[in-house]
């Protein structure tokens, strides 16, 4: 959700900055953000946010070795 991004960064320009876009965009996003923004703060917060079920179809499959 768009209030939990901004909760963590602690301001609607901080959460932009942390991916490269304007406050005004974060101001747009409604309840939650784009779903490739999700997975760019998924991804920055190492988890601690976690980009929703609707973001599955842009994963990368995990490719996994051979023990």
């Amino acid at each position: 959700k768009t209030s939990q991004v901004i909760e963590h960064y602690g301001s609607q320009a901080a959460a932009g900055k942390a991916i490269g876009v304007a406050q005004a965009a974060v101001a747009q996003w409604g309840e939650s953000p784009p779903e490739l923004r999700q997975l760019q703060y998924e991804a920055l917060t190492n988890g601690a946010l976690k980009a929703g079920p609707e973001c599955d179809k842009y994963r990368v499959p995990t490719v996994r070795e051979a023990a």
